[in-house]
């Protein structure tokens, strides 16, 4: 999937029909505007009532312009049920619920500037693990085959062989008891890729270019061949 565009001077609700349109291209449905533009003071908490289900849904929002870092959190009557705490303009959090639910969405702000967010409701989703795997996936790479479903233990690495080949993608998502998960691609001990954020996601791509040398997208820079 290409990365998205540079969005800092972007205006909020620009920068969020930007990632609307790159989830668009995930399979997920129309999106339904919750805030179009309002402003936030550094430091600022502010707080919004979101009414889900049944079934799932993702909340996306974008901060701006310029450098603010915008930050969500879900919650429900027992406390925090997803959270995007990236150092990034954009955020977005998720939840699956059985039948019609109020939940309570947290905004909040490093810098000064505007935000906007949109509700996008996902049918057809099993739960959250998968309504997140979507987000990353686009459609191209999800017709190659159904997810694996793996057990994820605390601080326990699963570590899987890659088959040889020109490029590989990888994409993980864990499920609402999943706080954070981190992906690292190796070739014996030289690591060529990785994406470490703190989100219950990660992915990345490996491709090594026709002189021999390594590409990479992810947090790492490219290894020597």
């Amino acid at each position: 999937a290409e990365a998205p565009p540079e969005l800092e001077e972007l205006e909020p609700l620009e920068a969020l029909e930007a990632t609307l349109a790159e989830l668009a291209s995930r399979g997920l449905g129309e999106p339904r505007f919750l805030v179009e533009d309002a402003a936030i003071q550094p430091g600022e908490v502010r707080q919004h009532e979101v009414v889900l289900g049944p079934g799932c849904a993702l909340i996306a929002g974008a901060g701006g312009p310029g450098e603010l870092d915008l930050d969500l959190y879900l919650s429900d009557a027992e406390g925090v049920v997803d959270r995007d705490t990236r150092v990034h303009r954009s955020a977005r959090v998720a939840a699956c619920v059985e039948g019609p639910s109020t939940l309570r969405l947290t905004v909040k702000a490093y810098g000064r500037g505007r935000y906007a967010l949109a509700q996008l409701d996902v049918p057809g989703v099993l739960g959250l693990a998968e309504l997140r795997l979507r987000t990353l996936v686009d459609a191209e790479e999800a017709a190659l085959g159904p997810p694996r479903r793996i057990l994820l233990r605390r601080g326990e690495p699963i570590q899987e062989p890659v088959p040889p080949g020109e490029c590989v993608a990888v994409a993980v998502a864990g499920d609402a008891a999943v706080q954070d998960v981190d992906l690292l691609l190796r070739a014996g001990e030289t690591l060529l890729a990785s994406d470490t954020g703190p989100a219950p996601w990660a992915r990345l791509r490996h491709c090594r270019a026709e002189e021999g040398e390594d590409e990479a997208e992810g947090e790492a820079p490219p290894a020597e061949p």
